[in-house]
């Protein structure tokens, strides 16, 4: 049998198109909306210069990297968890993205009441205080 008769023969066009299909449909995810309690989640820097907050777990999510933007994909979802789980703030304890998707390794807390105060001599100082 010729080269190209195998190339076009229906049972591997039918194998070709199905193995599409399954790549296609196993290398994408449908876009994850922020809840509207994971919108209220706020970032702490640096958790260990924060007193008055109590850890609630840990989150890790993946996001495919064919997504249009698999950060984003991976921040929503870990944020969307940890509001369930009853956080009110969030750490980031890593944060990767390789060939094939994004790694966010986070740790929910819960806080009472947390302000920011205003920048002083050095800006790159975490400046977190619990207010009570």
């Amino acid at each position: 049998m010729d080269q190209t008769k195998k190339l076009k023969s229906p049972i591997f066009l039918l194998l070709l198109k199905v193995c599409g299909m399954v790549l296609f449909i196993g290398c994408t995810q449908p876009y994850v909306p922020l809840t509207p309690e994971a919108e209220n989640l706020q970032a702490i820097a640096n958790p260990k210069k924060v007193t008055g907050c109590s850890e609630l777990g840990d989150v890790k999510t993946v996001a495919l990297t064919g997504e249009l933007n698999s950060y984003r994909q991976a921040m929503n979802i870990m944020r969307n968890r940890l509001a369930e789980g009853g956080a009110s703030h969030y750490s980031i304890h890593d944060a990767e993205t390789r060939r094939i998707a994004t790694f966010v390794h986070a740790r929910g807390w819960y806080c009472k009441e947390i302000k920011k105060i205003n920048p002083t001599v050095n800006f790159y100082k975490d400046s977190w205080i619990i207010i009570k």
